[in-house]
């Protein structure tokens, strides 16, 4: 049976997850792709998948890996460029509002790890565009504001946290008043018991 029989497999590497610098698909696909084993019709549902997810703003690694690129023809290349300076350019603002940004930041991340990735993603957008200084204009400025977002929510994160820690103080120190007064009375009966045995012992 030869590889071409093995369609659930070609399925699973034309359509690959969002994380394109780790899931194993890539890889795959690349290295059929390298052999000649992977079929023109998988090949160009890979190259729609990686771009779709660059368009939409999900994730741009296809902008910056060579790997994947290899996948392109020359046409799909220039294609893909283009509908970057179209569609994906215009919107970055709303894509870093939205999509997987600082609208969908866990509680648990610190929000300078949470954006990263998109920090880098637009610079490799700079590199992409390095010849075109509006465009350079226009990713300066979604960056600086990604910083400026990541500073204040992190100030955000730290009145939050400073809050809920003065918050617990009264509490605290409630418990910490009833420990000594309980910690008071258990020795004045226990002075008191001692007194009255020392009386009884004299009679």
């Amino acid at each position: 049976m030869g590889i071409e029989a093995h369609t659930d497999i070609f399925d699973r590497v034309s359509k690959p997850g969002l994380f394109l610098n780790s899931v194993s698909e890539v890889g795959l696909a690349i290295r059929l792709h390298e052999l000649g084993l992977l079929p023109e019709k998988y090949r160009r549902e890979f190259v729609t998948t990686v771009i779709d997810y660059a368009i939409d703003g999900e994730v741009f690694y296809a902008l910056e890996s060579l790997r994947i690129q290899s996948l392109f023809t020359s046409a799909e290349l220039s294609a893909f460029r283009e509908r970057v300076r179209l569609e994906l350019v215009p919107n970055l603002a709303d894509i870093r509002h939205t999509c997987t940004w600082e609208s969908n930041r866990g509680s648990d991340q610190p929000p300078d790890e949470h954006m990263q990735p998109l920090i880098g993603s637009f610079s490799a957008l700079k590199q992409e565009f390095a010849d075109e200084p509006d465009i350079l204009v226009k990713i300066d400025q979604e960056i600086q504001s990604i910083r400026q977002w990541v500073a204040e929510d992190s100030n955000r994160h730290r009145c939050a946290h400073w809050q809920f820690s003065t918050a617990e103080l009264p509490e605290a120190a409630g418990r910490e008043r009833g420990r000594l007064q309980t910690h008071h009375t258990t020795a004045a009966r226990s002075h008191s018991r001692s007194g009255t045995a020392q009386r009884v012992h004299s009679l």
